[in-house]
């Protein structure tokens, strides 16, 4: 059908266009981070704790409240990789997430124990 008014074909077309990407956010999930809720970290020896996060769109990974001091975070593809090396024991959690490009976020929430062994 046709209308002589643009004004209400924008309206009618941004509409169209507004169900479609909420269609999108309703369908879509967050990502899936699978790995253990431990990380054992030794004083003075790097310790590694690797998780998997998958997802059916791009995503993006990190640490809440960002990374201690002498750790880093490192993957791609889906696979990451902790990194730390602890100088001395102190009270820390690590909480990782995974946000996809619709916002939609999946935490993992890990207990952090040291040991001067």
């Amino acid at each position: 059908s046709q209308t002589n008014s643009t004004k209400f074909a924008m309206e009618t077309a941004r509409f169209g266009e507004d169900n479609i990407q909420n269609a999108n956010i309703i369908k879509n999930y967050p990502p899936v981070i699978n790995g253990s809720n431990v990380f054992m970290a030794k004083i003075n020896r790097t310790s590694v704790h690797r998780f998997t996060v998958k997802d059916d769109d791009n995503f993006t990974v990190g640490v809440i409240n960002g990374v201690p001091l002498g750790a880093s975070l490192s993957g791609n593809k889906g696979n990451y990789r902790f990194t730390w090396t602890s100088k001395r024991i102190e009270n820390i959690s690590l909480t990782f997430y995974a946000t996809d490009s619709l916002n939609a976020s999946s935490l993992l929430s890990v207990q952090v124990q040291q040991c001067a062994c």
